[in-house]
Parts: C-alpha cells; structure tokens; sequence
C-alpha cells in the first residue's frame, strides 16, 4: 500500500522562499466610480391636471402615438413625473421638435435631462408653442413687434 500521509508531509500552502523575504504591500490608489444614470436621450414630465392620470394608459399610448425606432421605457417618479428614456438620437429629437404634446386632453410639459440633473427636481414650467396669426397687418410683421 501506498502511504498517502507520508507523501504529503511536507506539502505546504506557503512557499519557503516567500517566508524568508518580507511582506511586500502594494497599495492600489481608489477611483471614484460615478455609477449615476444617463440622461442623454431621455425627458422628465408632468401632466398639468389635478385628476389622476393611468400610468398604464399612458405608457401603451404614448408608445403607439410616437411610433419610435428602439422603443422607450416610461417610469413613474411619483408626485405627477415620469420619466421617459429612449434609445435613439432620432427619436429623441421628433419628440422634443413635435412636442408639446397631450394625453386625453391633459397637457404633458416635459423638459429634455442632460447627464447630472435629477428627474424628480428639474423645473417643469416652461413650454414652447407655435402661434398662427392669420390677418396682421404688414406693418406688425417684424421681430420687434413679435417681442
């Protein structure tokens, strides 16, 4: 028979030479992760109503009505927000140049994130609109009267 023990005797998980140099300590300089989200194609928004709106209502809908290329993910931040993240430069911008937009007669302002705002505290109380004057006169059709 073999002697198993005998073999192993002298195994060791430490190798001798290591133990006869001192310790070396690498110390590794930390980085800073910055684990925070991207907001580089996504909107924050709000209906401006005092009813309840459905959450679930406007994710289908609004999905359907943009007709977008990669799709989107719509979160509830709560207190009225929402958060909208697309996937593609494109539809980000027919969004933002189509807007502003509603949803069963509820108005929906939305502002465009840039990487470090906070969805849940960005102002939401800007909107731009197109207006159509029909029959100003010639002389009230300048800039500076538009002003």
């Amino acid at each position: 028979m073999v002697d198993v023990e005998g073999n192993f005797a002298d195994l060791s998980f430490e190798d001798k030479e290591e133990e006869e140099e001192e310790e070396e300590v690498v110390q590794l300089a930390l980085e800073r992760l910055d684990l925070g989200a991207s907001f580089e194609n996504s909107f924050v928004g709000s209906f401006f109503t005092s009813s309840v709106v459905n959450f679930q209502s406007i994710r289908a809908m609004l999905a359907n009505v943009w007709h977008l290329i990669r799709g989107i993910s719509i979160s509830d931040l709560n207190k009225g927000r929402f958060l909208f993240q697309l996937y593609h430069k494109v539809d980000t911008a027919r969004i933002e140049a189509g807007s502003p937009w509603n949803f069963n007669s509820y108005f929906l302002v939305m502002c465009r994130l840039k990487d470090g705002d906070d969805p849940k505290i960005v102002p939401l109380f800007n909107v731009d609109f197109w207006v159509l004057v029909q029959d100003l006169p010639h002389g009230f059709m300048s800039e500076l009267v538009a002003k």
